[in-house]
């Protein structure tokens, strides 16, 4: 029996970085879809299931953390939130997505 192909959800709002994750992921063999800002990926998770969310923290209109807030009366899918840039990964960051699980 073939393995079933596991399905991540890449929600970034630059194209480059969602077009390389793609690239890699679907190397690895997992089924991918994209998501160009936070709205679309809640839209898309009402829709389908993914086994694995992969999150910007730092996008214009909702932030990854307003995301991590939405779906979670949506889907109990594993989110892994993930920024390019250092400076997002302090305490305020942190702190707000500790505060949605403990």
């Amino acid at each position: 029996m073939a393995k079933k192909q596991e399905k991540i959800l890449v929600i970034d709002d630059e194209r480059s970085i969602r077009n390389t994750m793609k690239e890699v992921l679907e190397y690895e063999k997992y089924h991918v879809s994209l998501a160009e800002d936070g709205l679309v990926g809640i839209d898309m998770v009402k829709k389908d299931h993914f086994d694995l969310i992969l999150c910007d923290i730092k996008m214009p209109e909702m932030d990854g953390i307003e995301v991590l807030e939405k779906l979670q009366g949506i889907t109990d899918t594993p989110v892994v939130m993930i920024t390019w840039q250092y400076r997002y990964c302090g305490r305020f960051y942190k702190k707000r997505c500790l505060r949605l699980y403990f």
